[in-house]
């Protein structure tokens, strides 16, 4: 979402990247991996701000470490406090808004990048290609170039002399080129095999998610070990390719 809003609202979003799982959850980077912005990403179905607390000090304190021009929580949850008195204990740290509003259920964000594509495609003369089928083409494929740079960070580190799962996540930026790539293509070409076998893998993850969300509900304990294995089993699916994940 905040890919698309700065592609449709800022004049420079083209001199940005993309960076996963390294400075913060992600993060807007220049070209030489200058943070930008710090977005930590919280999906828990709690309102509390005790719940919060922890991680808004986190993230002050990784501003410190890479200074920048702000750092954003951002929420699934609308949380008890409003954000001006979040702000007021956290000054320099902000609740990310969608739109006007402070937070964004699961639910809800394939609509709100959707509106985003809508917002795009008027925007460059492309009305033509604005129909809801064409649309969710065009968000899943954006999706799958986030969920690809995942993949390679990982299989590169598995390669002899591969970098640590650190420095790729360090490295291996998405230029914010690529994403208009695709917002400037027929989606109509965009509908092929791979495209198919990226929704089969979104499912699962889907799945996954709502599997986590469902333990934190009832308050189920799950070791830490479970943990990785989960991960693992979820990365090694994620890593198939469109033969194997038939099998």
């Amino acid at each position: 979402y905040h890919v698309l809003q700065l592609l449709n609202t800022d004049q420079n979003a083209l001199n940005y990247s993309l960076q996963l799982d390294s400075l913060e959850d992600f993060a807007i980077v220049d070209a030489d991996i200058n943070p930008i912005s710090l977005h930590q990403v919280k999906a828990m179905k709690s309102n509390l701000y005790s719940a919060y607390k922890d991680a808004f000090d986190k993230l002050e304190q990784r501003l410190v470490s890479f200074p920048c021009n702000g750092a954003y929580f951002h929420v699934s949850t609308q949380n008890e406090k409003t954000s001006a008195q979040i702000k007021a204990l956290h000054p320099t740290i902000d609740i990310y808004n969608y739109g006007i509003t402070p937070c964004c259920q699961l639910k809800d964000i394939n609509r709100i990048c959707e509106e985003q594509i809508v917002m795009f495609l008027n925007g460059n003369h492309l009305e033509h290609y604005n129909n809801a089928d064409n649309v969710t083409a065009l968000r899943n494929s954006l999706e799958s170039i986030v969920c690809s740079q995942i993949i390679d960070i990982h299989a590169n580190n598995h390669t002899s002399n591969g970098l640590t799962i650190s420095e790729g996540a360090y490295y291996f930026i998405i230029p914010f080129e690529n994403f208009r790539e695709i917002l400037l293509s027929d989606p109509t070409s965009i509908l092929n095999e791979d495209y198919f076998l990226f929704l089969s893998k979104e499912l699962i993850n889907h799945y996954y998610l709502e599997f986590c969300l469902d333990i934190e509900d009832e308050d189920e304990e799950v070791t830490e070990e479970d943990k990785i294995k989960l991960a693992d089993y979820l990365m090694q699916i994620n890593g198939l390719n469109k033969s194997s994940l038939i099998k």
